[in-house]
């Protein structure tokens, strides 16, 4: 069992309070019986993680073994009332999503109908919904903030110059690796596969070991299954529930609702990721929160390029184009997209969200970005900055 610290519990505002949750996640995974440990930096919500920050999350990992002995026992609560009460409430609840899955035809089948998939959005809805609200605590954010917080350093990373020594690295793999030996463990690979006979684990062991890329296992694959797309999906009911009678969520509804008594229909908003960014927990909810507030809300395809994320956009004719960005790379995909966006005549302004360092921000409105996003921000905050948005970009273009 593999377990990984919480990437969505991680705070932008007073970011070091990141270290106690991820080092209290860690405890549970532990107690819980992992057999191996993720554990995030606390910079996450910053940027791509910092060296100092990436060491500190590996030695939290090494002072629950080694200092506090947490793995010295194989269960260290046992016979605890409560942990054994959690544990019976547990099992109850997976027997009976258990049930759930088989009346959707087996695990195979409810993950192609995007019905597991939903379960999860389901609760990452209610939860962004809940912070959203106070109704669920965090510290620093919506409950005990501290007027004037300092800001975090971030890690800078230069996009093109990444992408530039990883080709020169691909390039000096391809020249010291014996190529037949890469040739013949990727067509094992693809024949097991293909046949069902043998480790498939095993023989993807074979083909590293001869210094072959993850793309060359991946088209070795492909040959035998199709790549898999997963429908992304937003059910905009979970956010509905969580929010019902908010005083904020139902003025920043009303908002929605005088702008489309003004245009005479809904406004228009196409949700984008960009590149090898398959993160799409924050986009889905987002877009669930937008299609309950009264936006007509669409997400587009995964792992795209700009100039095709440009050409699915141009069939929609958007208000706003919305990016979500969580893989450092938004210096060079997002200006990519906006010239691919203007060179097919869409006008509609450019709004980010995601993990953008702060010295990064200029530097999107410079490219034309017309807002930003934090992870911290509150998604009815982010309905009035995008009716905003599509105001001033009204003006403008009268």
């Amino acid at each position: 069992m593999h377990c990984q610290t919480a990437g969505s519990t991680l705070t932008a505002r007073r970011a070091q309070n990141n270290i106690v949750r991820t080092t209290v996640e860690a405890m549970a995974a532990v107690f819980g019986g992992t057999q191996s440990l993720h554990t995030n930096a606390w910079d996450e919500a910053l940027s791509l993680p910092g060296e100092n920050a990436a060491a500190l999350a590996r030695d939290t990992q090494l002072i629950l073994q080694h200092e506090m002995g947490l793995c010295d026992v194989v269960d260290p609560w046992a016979g605890s009332y409560l942990m054994e009460a959690l544990t019976a409430r547990t099992v109850e609840a997976v027997r009976e999503m258990l049930v759930q899955i088989a009346a959707q035809g087996g695990v195979i089948a409810a993950i192609e109908s995007g019905w597991v998939e939903a379960r999860v959005h389901e609760g990452a809805a209610r939860i962004q919904a809940q912070t959203d609200s106070g109704e669920r605590a965090v510290i620093g954010v919506n409950r005990f903030r501290v007027p004037h917080d300092d800001e975090s350093e971030s890690l800078d990373v230069d996009a093109r110059k990444v992408r530039l020594l990883q080709a020169d690295r691909l390039r000096r793999l391809r020249a010291s690796r014996d190529p037949q030996r890469v040739r013949a463990t990727l067509e094992r690979l693809a024949e097991v596969a293909r046949s069902g006979e043998g480790n498939l684990l095993a023989a993807t062991i074979d083909v590293m070991r001869a210094r072959a890329t993850v793309g060359e296992c991946t088209s070795a694959l492909e040959q035998v299954w199709p790549r898999w797309s997963a429908p992304v999906r937003a059910d905009r009911r979970a956010w509905a529930r969580a929010r019902a009678s908010d005083a904020a969520w139902e003025a920043a509804k009303d908002a929605v609702a005088k702008w489309r008594r003004s245009r005479g229909r809904a406004p228009r908003i196409v949700l984008l990721k960009l590149g090898q960014d398959g993160h799409d927990r924050g986009v889905r909810v987002v877009a669930a929160a937008l299609a309950d507030a009264g936006f007509e809300a669409e997400i587009g395809p995964l792992f795209v390029t700009p100039e095709q994320a440009a050409q699915w956009t141009t069939l929609r004719s958007p208000d706003i184009v919305g990016v979500s960005t969580l893989a450092g790379a938004h210096m060079s995909l997002i200006p990519a997209l906006i010239d691919a966006l203007r060179a097919t005549d869409i006008n509609a302004p450019v709004v980010v969200g995601g993990i953008i360092p702060h010295s990064d921000h200029a530097l999107l409105a410079a490219h034309g970005v017309a807002a930003q996003f934090g992870p911290d921000t509150p998604l009815d905050g982010i309905v009035r900055d995008l009716l905003s948005v599509t105001r001033h970009m009204a003006t403008n273009a009268a």
